[in-house]
């Protein structure tokens, strides 16, 4: 069965449901290199030094990508899977700005393939700088899987009957499972416009699950804050693309 979603449920304040953990050596080796590329940086280095500099650089950021994608597959993401350029694809995530990851690919290029002059040392402290950043603001992708995110129009603040959790089997298939409770306007049989796809496999008022779940006195007593036209579902998220990519960078954005 289908139904949409409101999508007023993306507005509402994401917060985390969990996470796995991953072992500590995929987020220790990028910095093993920027380690290298620091020591190497002073205002006396010459251009041999600071070739070494730029590509020492490359490589961190570079592993720190390959990193990321063998955690995440982002290329099994349905709305991704034509994009073929990773930086591109975190970006799409807004995992990571990319200018500067361009300008550091562009200027390791040109000293590859064209034997240009390295930048000046100033360039290279920018480019050392901007390395750190960028595998600080990765760190936790890699330490923490995030296992799902969690709305409610109260952001956790406050005790509320409503709220929309989506658990995600990140990697190789990138399932989206959603369970929740809202209001019964915003749940339709009818398809609308900018509204989730939601791939039913319950969808009821509390009235008929509470006649169906009458002898479970404890499943009633935690939900005796619901009204009978409130609706219950539970079903896997289908589209539109442009709202799964706005639940995908939420999700990211809340590790």
């Amino acid at each position: 069965m289908r139904v949409w979603l409101s999508n007023t449920v993306l507005s509402w304040l994401p917060r985390l449901t969990g996470w796995s953990t991953k072992a500590s050596e995929n987020l220790l080796r990028p910095y093993a290199h920027w380690e290298h590329a620091h020591k190497l940086s002073n205002s006396d280095a010459n251009q041999f030094i600071r070739i070494d500099i730029v590509t020492t650089l490359k490589r961190s950021v570079d592993i720190r990508i390959r990193n990321l994608n063998d955690i995440y597959q982002f290329r099994n993401i349905q709305l991704l899977k034509k994009e073929k350029n990773l930086v591109e694809i975190l970006s799409q995530l807004e995992i990571v700005r990319p200018m500067m990851i361009s300008k550091l690919n562009r200027i390791r290029n040109t000293i590859e393939h064209q034997d240009k002059a390295p930048p000046s040392y100033e360039e290279c402290m920018e480019l050392i700088d901007f390395t750190w950043y960028f595998l600080r603001s990765t760190d936790k992708l890699i330490q923490q899987i995030p296992a799902g995110v969690i709305y409610d129009p109260q952001g956790g603040n406050y005790v509320t009957p409503y709220g929309v959790s989506f658990n995600v089997s990140a990697g190789q298939d990138w399932q989206v499972e959603v369970t929740g409770w809202v209001e019964n306007y915003m749940i339709s049989p009818d398809e609308k416009l900018n509204w989730l796809l939601i791939e039913c496999e319950e969808c009821c008022s509390a009235e008929t699950l509470f006649a169906r779940k009458k002898r479970w006195s404890g499943y009633l007593d935690s939900h005796k804050d619901k009204k009978v036209s409130d609706m219950h579902f539970a079903g896997k998220f289908s589209g539109p693309p442009e709202l799964m990519k706005e639940f995908l960078i939420h999700y990211f954005r809340a590790c």
